[in-house]
């Protein structure tokens, strides 16, 4: 409430990552042939700006932010930028009207060198109903980014494309977003509408598309990043976590599985809650209950909200005690 929730306005400021609530965390390749990294320059402080809805005030939040890092000397990482490239900050949305927004990046001219995309992800709030993402190549090719022809405010995410993309020296990037601000939006916060402008807050509307890239080397086009990510997932999950207050049994299993915990005892506030390795949740398997008995002795039978069965691989138990949060990993067979 109050104050600016964005980013910190200062030249010096330097994007990350963006998340919102079912999106995947970010693990850029991290092995030959592809080593990628974002560069945190000693002495620098790192910002994480949180967007809390009316409403949520007293409630827990199990958010974490982990940073992996090279280690020390290590040669070969190509620095990643990310950024919103396009951006609109100047317009008005008339009420009970569809209004397309566009924008352009550059402004004039064409890239000054060439550059490889990995990612992008745009942005609108409530009123959305489409956008596209695109390039001009020099020789007037499009370079295809992203088409969302029904906007969902659900699902945002920084979508990494499956091969690098390259933009050549001289191109553009445009985006053209349609908003309907028509009572016919089941989603349009004002009934009846009201002219929306642009804002920070969920109910004004943002015309925005970020990226990540870097400067682009020969070959770039080639690589695959779906399993180049993957190999970097699969091996930071394998970094040990240390010791857990959670004991889990048996593990590996196939069709149930004990989660056992003297951490909690009778009168604390729970929540287990079970994750794939996509960082989403599989089970919730108590949520804010008040723990009757003298400690935690609850069981899994492996499937998911919906009561199906899970596939085999990788999972991961979070538990939170009074706001204290502690994780264990678990593999079903």
């Amino acid at each position: 409430v109050g104050g600016d929730c964005g980013t910190p306005n200062s030249q010096g400021a330097s994007l990350v990552m963006g998340y919102t609530p079912g999106s995947s965390p970010m693990t850029l390749p991290a092995a030959s042939p592809l080593k990628l990294g974002i560069t945190m320059p000693a002495n620098s402080q790192i910002i994480f700006a949180m967007h809390y809805p009316e409403g949520s005030y007293g409630e827990y939040d199990s958010t974490k932010v982990i940073f992996h890092f090279y280690p020390p000397g290590e040669t070969g990482v190509r620095q990643v930028t990310t950024s919103p490239i396009l951006q609109n900050w100047n317009f008005e949305l008339p009420s009970e009207q569809f209004t397309t927004v566009s924008a352009q990046y550059p402004a004039s001219g064409g890239l000054p060198t060439a550059y490889s995309m990995l990612s992008v992800f745009p942005h609108m709030h409530l009123l959305g109903q489409e956008m596209k993402v695109y390039g001009i190549q020099p020789n007037l090719d499009t370079l295809q980014l992203i088409d969302i022809p029904d906007w969902d405010f659900e699902w945002q995410d920084f979508y990494f494309f499956k091969t690098i993309q390259k933009a050549e020296a001289g191109a553009t990037f445009k985006v053209d977003a349609v908003y309907n601000n028509t009572s016919g939006n089941i989603h349009n916060p004002n009934n009846p509408p009201i002219t929306v402008y642009a804002g920070l807050n969920t109910s004004d509307e943002m015309c925005l598309v970020y990226t990540h890239f870097m400067p682009y080397l020969p070959g770039d086009e080639n690589y695959n990043l779906d399993s180049l990510m993957n190999l970097s997932t699969s091996s930071l999950i394998e970094e040990n976590f240390g010791p857990t207050p959670i004991k889990v049994y048996p593990n590996p299993f196939n069709e149930g599985v004990h989660i056992y915990s003297k951490a909690a005892t009778a009168g604390d506030q729970v929540s287990v809650f079970i994750y794939n390795t996509q960082g989403k949740i599989v089970r919730k398997l108590l949520n804010k209950e008040v723990l009757q008995t003298k400690e935690l002795d609850i069981e899994w039978d492996g499937k998911n909200d919906d009561r199906q069965a899970t596939t085999a691989g990788l999972y991961f138990i979070s538990i939170n005690i009074n706001g204290t949060l502690s994780q264990h990993r678990l593999i079903k067979n």
